[in-house]
């Protein structure tokens, strides 16, 4: 008898939802049309509108055909380069220059800093982390009613230099009104 009491219950908390959502949906339909002010309506009449542009007027020099394009980039290429100026060095000014653009140089002026992100990388992997978990489960009795449990659970895990592994951690279990906690502490060493 509980449980077509429950399913009444259900059934008909179920049937209110969808009537307000109805409601909802059949109140938002019936909204009426908001008119534009006469600015808005301006506007959007403007902005609606694609005007066309004339080309040859936005140019700030006189348009050229292919041909003529053509010719003078043709023209650009054939001219033969024209040598700089001659500047006076020392031998210290050549020197520096050199040092200054020499790209190993620069590779070896990084490479200590990428040394030490590598480094960190592997001091990373040894860091602790911390976890936690919860669960959470419900089950129907076949007399009636229902059961819960919860289980919570927080740690930390540290790697060891050796390969293994300390994980301490504090589970948390509830169970029919009835709590257990406990501290754990393990040591994992594979061979």
């Amino acid at each position: 008898m509980d449980k077509n009491t429950d399913k009444r219950g259900r059934v008909a908390a179920a049937g209110r939802w969808g009537l307000c959502l109805a409601l909802i949906l059949i109140a938002g339909c019936g909204t009426p049309k908001v008119e534009r002010e006469p600015k808005m309506a301006a506007l959007a009449a403007k902005v609606n509108t694609i005007e066309t542009v004339q080309l040859e007027e936005q140019s700030k020099s006189q348009p050229l055909t292919i041909g003529q394009a053509t010719e003078r980039l043709a023209a650009v290429v054939v001219e033969p380069n024209q040598a700089g100026p001659a500047i006076q060095l020392t031998l210290d000014e050549v020197r520096a220059a050199a040092l200054a653009n020499n790209l190993d140089l620069k590779v070896q002026m990084i490479d200590p800093a990428i040394a030490q992100q590598s480094l960190d990388i592997e001091r990373a992997k040894f860091e602790s982390t911390f976890f936690a978990s919860a669960r959470y489960a419900r089950s129907d009795l076949i007399e009636g009613g229902a059961t819960t449990s919860r289980r919570y659970e927080a740690g930390v895990s540290t790697p060891l230099q050796t390969g293994g592994e300390i994980v301490a951690g504090v589970p948390l279990t509830e169970s029919g009104g009835i709590a257990q906690a406990a501290a754990s502490v393990s040591v994992v060493q594979s061979l």
